[in-house]
């Protein structure tokens, strides 16, 4: 027996094509078409899917990897506390401490790199990206890669600067070594907090909080969205 939907299908034919339609001919169209419509939505989950888990590793990476410098230097920055400071000492670890939390948390952190690398992690998640730059998606909300020149430049000279500051620093004994670390170790605190805080803001409302600082060659290759937050200053 032909299915409801089947006659249907075969009037619709009949009346576009002006052809009549076999049984056997209205179920293999029907099949084929429902067919169609099942890949092309299992393409699309799938695709949904891969942006997803891209925009989670990107997103997840970055906090991962400053939890891990700061794990790595807090015994630092409390061994310092062991020791007897001295007036100047103990001036040199709240000023250092302060000084680190404005200038590496909030203006470094909470006003430029948090919301570009939320930014960039929602591109990630709206985007159809090549599966390398999803592989390596925490490189790529850092802005080492697929950036404009100057978000690019920052975060390589960034990189290098602080890898040539911890060489500089591991020379220095205790305490002042732990008085260095510990304004680090605050400012990264600050960061993440304030990284967490914009991955949130971002998915949550689905708006671009900062641009993602991409080149126009990456826009237009992937066809990302024309939405407000795209257009790099």
């Amino acid at each position: 027996m032909v299915l409801r939907s089947d006659r249907q299908f075969a009037r619709t034919v009949y009346l576009v094509s002006g052809e009549k339609t076999g049984e056997d001919d209205i179920k293999g169209r029907f099949i084929a078409t429902k067919m169609s419509q099942v890949t092309a939505r299992s393409g699309a989950d799938s695709t949904v899917a891969r942006n997803s888990l891209a925009a989670f590793w990107g997103a997840a990476g970055v906090v991962g990897i400053c939890a891990f410098a700061i794990w790595r230097l807090t015994p630092n920055a409390l061994a310092a506390l062991d020791h007897e400071l001295s007036p100047l000492q103990w001036f040199a670890l709240i000023a250092n401490v302060l000084f680190m939390a404005w200038s590496e948390g909030y203006r470094g952190f909470q006003q430029k790199f948090s919301p570009r690398a939320a930014a960039r992690a929602l591109y990630l998640y709206r985007t159809a990206m090549p599966w390398p730059t999803q592989a390596l998606a925490p490189l790529f909300c850092f802005g080492y890669f697929q950036a404009t020149r100057r978000a690019m430049l920052v975060a390589w000279i960034g990189t290098i600067g602080i890898v040539i500051l911890v060489l500089l620093v591991n020379q220095l004994n205790q305490p002042w070594r732990g008085i260095i670390d510990a304004g680090v170790v605050v400012g990264l605190t600050w960061g993440v907090i304030s990284l967490v805080a914009s991955y949130i803001r971002v998915f949550t409302t689905g708006e671009y909080q900062a641009s993602p600082e991409l080149p126009a060659t990456t826009l237009a290759a992937t066809k990302g969205p024309e939405e407000p937050g795209l257009e790099n200053s």
